[in-house]
């Protein structure tokens, strides 16, 4: 199989997977958890098993996909759109309490933004300007009262290793 389809079969399996759980009988903040957190592995483990990279039970665990397929555009295009959706659909659903969405909102547009100039410009260099700061703002969130100042310097944190882990580790094979 090729990388698109292995991509497109990875991000597929994310969505119904992700609506199986939206639409599962659990517990809403579990729910939310799961969303947010954990479906992200789900890619990751099917691109383990369609490569055969799961040899061993040592495989299973740790994220060590710095190589191969997981440095393409393609896993990164359908890994992003992924977490969007699980982050839609996370954000719908503590809509429904009395938790207040406005800055994971705000989170989701900011990384909208940046995903589709990813798409655009296939360049990681957007990640600095647009980081992915949904489930650091919600951790946080949880330890500290939501405010401005607060998502602030959430934001300037995740910009802060972003710009690390892009500019002073490498950057990706696929940025131009």
């Amino acid at each position: 199989m090729n990388t698109p389809m292995i991509t497109t079969i990875a991000l597929v399996l994310r969505v119904v997977i992700s609506l199986i759980i939206y639409f599962s009988p659990i517990n809403l903040y579990v729910k939310v958890f799961i969303l947010f957190f954990l479906t992200d592995l789900i890619d990751e483990y099917y691109l383990r098993f369609a490569t055969k990279n799961l040899n061993k039970p040592s495989d299973f665990i740790g994220r060590n996909l710095k190589s191969g397929i997981a440095k393409t555009y393609e896993y990164h295009l359908t890994d992003k759109a992924g977490d969007l959706f699980g982050y839609v659909l996370g954000v719908s659903l503590l809509a429904k309490t009395n938790y207040n969405t406005n800055y994971l909102m705000m989170a989701i547009m900011i990384r909208f933004i940046g995903v589709s100039l990813f798409f655009s410009w296939h360049s990681s260099d957007v990640w600095i300007i647009f980081p992915d700061i949904i489930k650091e703002f919600f951790i946080a969130n949880i330890f500290f009262q939501e405010s401005p100042v607060l998502f602030l310097i959430v934001y300037i944190l995740k910009a802060i290793y972003e710009y690390y882990h892009h500019q002073v580790n490498g950057k990706r094979d696929f940025d131009q």
